[in-house]
């Protein structure tokens, strides 16, 4: 099959996936673990070698697939965890062959930090570096910047309505929102060697 073909196919088995429901038991952990891996490493000797930027938007998506598979099944023994790992190993690998818009790309690694709830865009900014370049790296910093300053969304709040205090509240959703886009900056500052 072409390159075309297998990425189509891939994508048909990450819909199935999204919509799945079903709880993956811990007697099944390591067989699905496998298949994940499976695709993973389909992706990387099938597709990125012909078509990297196909190849890279197979991998985001499956990174994307981190939410709903974690919501479905136990990964305490760090499993699942270890092949979302080394999607954003395959990532880095395939970021100096990238030709995307430096700063396109970090409007995208941005807005998936900012939803990072189960890590899986962990090391995103360093495994993209190559990609980034100096344009994406100063779109983070800006975008992080902007984030910090900017007031806090009712969407935000609306996270610890669970708090009767509203100065507390703010308080909550500020830090939360300040923890993720500090992370940007210091992955960023690290990026520049700016101490």
């Amino acid at each position: 099959a072409g390159t075309a073909d297998i990425a189509r196919d891939i994508r048909k088995r990450f819909a199935t996936l999204r919509r799945s429901t079903a709880y993956v038991s811990w007697r099944k952990r390591n067989a699905f673990a496998r298949e994940l891996s499976d695709l993973a490493e389909l992706i990387q000797t099938r597709v990125a070698p012909d078509d990297p930027g196909e190849g890279f938007e197979l991998l985001w998506a499956f990174l994307q697939l981190a939410p709903s598979i974690y919501e479905r099944c136990d990964d305490s023994s760090g499993t699942i965890g270890g092949v979302m790992d080394d999607a954003m190993q395959a990532i880095s690998d395939l970021a100096p062959r990238l030709t995307i818009d430096g700063t396109s790309l970090a409007e995208r690694v941005f807005d998936a930090l900012q939803d990072n709830g189960y890590g899986e865009f962990d090391g995103a900014i360093p495994a993209l570096t190559e990609a980034l370049d100096t344009d994406g790296l100063e779109q983070l910093k800006t975008l992080a910047q902007s984030a910090q300053s900017a007031p806090l969304s009712e969407a935000a709040l609306a996270g610890y309505d669970f708090v009767d205090d509203p100065e507390r509240q703010s308080k909550m959703a500020r830090d939360t929102r300040n923890l993720s886009a500090g992370m940007i900056l210091q992955d960023v500052a690290d990026l520049q060697g700016d101490v």
